[in-house]
This record gives C-alpha cells, sequence and structure tokens, in this order.
C-alpha cells in the first residue's frame, strides 16, 4: 500500500474523480464506496507515516489524532446503523427511527466535524514538518495544505507532489 505515494498524481485524481462523475449510475454507488475506503486508509497511513518521519521535539500526539480519526468513523456508522441510513426527511415519522433525542445528536454532529478538522489540521502540519525539517512550523506554512486535504480532488494536485518527495527514498 505505500507504493500508493508514488503515484502519479493524474492517477490518484482520475481515481478520486470517476466515482463522483459516475454517482448516479449503477456502478456508482459501488465505486464511490470503494474510493471513500482508499481515502479513508491512504489518509490514515499517510498521517501514521508522516509522524514516524516528524523531526525530534515535536508536539504532535498520535493517540490523539487516532481518537479524532476513529471517532466520527464509529459515530458515522452507528448513525446509519441505528436510524436506518443517513437522509434528512421531513417526514412526520422520523420519531421512529431517531433512538437519540435530536440534542445528542447536534452535539456528536459537532463534536464529529471538530474532530475531521482535527485531523486535517494534524495532517496539514506532520506533512509540512517532515517537508521542512521542522519540528513546529507556523500555521502559516500549512493552512494551504488542511485546506488541500479538505477537498482533495483538487488538493491532491498539491499533496501528492510533497508526499512523493517525502517518501522517494523508500520506493
Amino acid at each position: 500500500m505505500k507504493n500508493i505515494y508514488s503515484l502519479n498524481t493524474w492517477v490518484l485524481f482520475l481515481f478520486m474523480t470517476i466515482p463522483i462523475i459516475l454517482q448516479n449510475t449503477e456502478i456508482g454507488g459501488y465505486l464511490s464506496l470503494i474510493e471513500f475506503t482508499f481515502f479513508i486508509i491512504w489518509f490514515y497511513m499517510l498521517a501514521n507515516d508522516l509522524f514516524k518521519k516528524l523531526p525530534g521535539g515535536h508536539s504532535m500526539n498520535i493517540k490523539k489524532f487516532r481518537f479524532h480519526f476513529f471517532f466520527p468513523l464509529t459515530y458515522f456508522l452507528l448513525v446509519i446503523v441505528t436510524m436506518g441510513g443517513y437522509t434528512i426527511s421531513v417526514s412526520d415519522n422520523t420519531n421512529e427511527y431517531v433512538y437519540f433525542p435530536e440534542g445528542v445528536l447536534i452535539v456528536l454532529h459537532l463534536f464529529s466535524f471538530y474532530c475531521i478538522f482535527y485531523c486535517l489540521y494534524f495532517i496539514s502540519k506532520a506533512l509540512i514538518s517532515v517537508f521542512n525539517n521542522n519540528k513546529n512550523p507556523d500555521w502559516t506554512l500549512y493552512i494551504g495544505y488542511l485546506f488541500a486535504f479538505w477537498i482533495t480532488p483538487i488538493g491532491i494536485w498539491f499533496i501528492q507532489p510533497k508526499v512523493k518527495a517525502i517518501f522517494k527514498d523508500q520506493q
């Protein structure tokens, strides 16, 4: 799986955009699930591998990242399983599917968004820390990569060249 770090940027771009283009077709749902699974694995592996390469004396915590990574995944899977899917409905019979008070769901949703944002922050800071060999880079150096990870199909054009440069010795 680490060979993915050496892939050409356009290959990753196509792999991420073809499911989006074909999402309304019969095969599109399966492609989207494969692409989502691939992206989650890639993101997690990249964060772990970048953490291993961080310069000494950094203040980043991989256990905190792992908690923030797995909480939204677990939460959204529970929402899908317990509520019969992840749809927004205006029907009056939503109470038969909702097993939690709405206030709890809102708080869990907001915390999940925070966790996702923290993961974007962590991997962006780790990428720039390793690339620049700086244990504590200024936020202005990695804020652009945070947005690049946020909009990955477009941001992959900025992310993958740095990833290739960092992991070129492992090929």
